[in-house]
């Protein structure tokens, strides 16, 4: 999304008051090297994927972790809770490919709720 803040803002107002809005959004340490190198910079990126004969673009935009937080707290929301999910080591072992995901996070999730 262009500007978080303006659908944060906007999901601030459609909540009840006590009302929770979840999110999941890639982690800031899953990004490439360079990006962790100027982390307080955002930076747009897109590429393409193709599978089965059909190709999605993909546009990402890193933007760090105070971003969000500074337009939660602007549309009157607390995070409750911040969770950073591992990979589970059965999904690891039955995937190596997951093996990453066990050793660093992916996602970052929070809970927040409407003051």
């Amino acid at each position: 999304m262009p500007d978080p803040s303006v659908a944060i803002t906007e999901i601030a107002r459609t909540l009840e008051p006590g009302g929770v809005l979840c999110i999941a959004i890639v982690h800031p340490l899953n990004r490439p090297a360079e990006g962790l190198q100027e982390y307080f910079t955002e930076r747009r990126s897109c590429s393409s994927v193709s599978r089965g004969g059909l190709t999605m673009t993909l546009e990402v935009i890193d933007r760090p972790l105070e971003s969000y937080t500074r337009a939660l707290a602007a549309a009157g929301l607390v995070i409750e809770e911040l969770r950073e999910p591992r990979a589970d080591a059965r999904a690891v072992g039955r995937a190596p490919e997951l093996a990453p995901a066990a050793r660093q996070p992916f996602f970052l999730h929070l809970r927040c709720r409407r003051t």
